[in-house]
């Protein structure tokens, strides 16, 4: 993994893989909104919410169809539209066993992963404008 802040601009080039094979070009505050959303653990708010009179609860947990909450075994996810090439990076902070991983899929599918401490790390000089 690699960046360049591309000339103080608000942009910024990643360089993903072993030998760099994957460039993407992002916006430096989406990718901040994106790592803070990961770091606070984000939830957005329902699309519809309940309303006046209606219970929050899923139809689903009468029928036991309730997600499991297990504390070993979770993750966040966040969205960052890329520039180059178009599309969109998924990141996603997974929490497995005790191992806290950020597991980064390009535009193209290509998934990549990494300890999510390290990445911190390495993005906070270049996420702090």
């Amino acid at each position: 993994m690699g960046y360049d802040p591309e000339n103080e601009t608000e942009v910024v080039s990643l360089y993903l893989g072993d030998g760099n094979e994957n460039h993407l070009v992002v916006n430096a505050f989406d990718l901040a909104g994106a790592m803070v959303q990961l770091e606070e653990g984000y939830v957005q708010a329902p699309f519809f919410s309940a309303m006046e009179g209606e219970s929050d609860e899923s139809p689903d947990s009468d029928l036991g169809l309730e997600p499991s909450r297990s504390t070993e075994e979770s993750y966040l996810a966040a969205e960052v539209e890329t520039l180059e090439p178009a599309g969109v990076m998924l990141l996603r902070r997974v929490n497995y066993e005790g191992d806290d991983t950020l597991e980064i899929t390009g535009p193209d599918g290509a998934v990549y992963t990494f300890s999510y401490n390290q990445v911190v790390k390495y993005f906070r000089p270049i996420l702090q404008r």
